[in-house]
């Protein structure tokens, strides 16, 4: 998947230079992880299928689905 825009400072750096510095330590192994799995996935349905069970991804419904 593309990443379009990120907001957060220390998520731009993660993405861009691979640099946890503005993240908490104690979550940058875990947020690292996520994006791996976002970056290399080719649309929503291979990243539901290859994050685990306890991350609790799902598609959205109702006036969000789509």
């Amino acid at each position: 998947m593309i990443v379009r825009s990120v907001r957060h400072r220390g998520l731009r750096r993660l993405l861009e230079d691979d640099t946890p510095r503005f993240l908490p330590s104690e979550l940058a192994g875990r947020i690292r992880r996520i994006l791996t799995v976002l970056l290399l996935a080719e649309d929503i349905d291979d990243f539901i299928a290859g994050a685990p069970s306890g991350w609790r991804v799902h598609r959205l419904t109702g006036d969000r689905r789509g």
